[in-house]
């Protein structure tokens, strides 16, 4: 989880200038998080399992067919991605709204995760 912080503290930090029209072909925040949390997710499997097989796999490969298939989950195409990306990155307001969002995700999933089960 700590790489996932990590990460998304990355991402948050390379937001640049500011831009106020928003492009039609933006994907919207909400799906945009929905993506974001599972490239993430993707990047946390590749670490915790498919690395340990490094030597039999090729990582990166498998890394991007991953991500294809994050892209393909959601509907959305490569480029689409990218240039939404790009917008997120680039709008401070925008991005703080979406990452913040992914932050206090996170936390609720490792609070949740020190929870002791009920018994049933």
């Amino acid at each position: 989880m700590s790489r996932m912080f990590l990460l998304l503290l990355i991402i948050g930090f390379a937001v640049a200038c500011n831009k106020s029209d928003k492009p039609k072909d933006i994907i919207p925040r909400e799906k945009m998080e929905r993506v974001v949390w599972d490239m993430v997710q993707a990047d946390e499997f590749i670490q915790n399992y498919v690395l340990k097989d490094s030597n039999k796999v090729n990582v990166n490969a498998e890394r991007y067919k991953l991500y294809e298939n994050v892209l393909g989950v959601h509907n959305i195409t490569k480029d689409q991605f990218r240039k939404s990306y790009d917008y997120y990155s680039s709008n401070p307001g925008e991005s703080k709204l979406l990452f913040d969002s992914l932050s206090s995700k996170a936390n609720r999933r490792i609070q949740e995760s020190y929870k002791p089960m009920q018994a049933q």
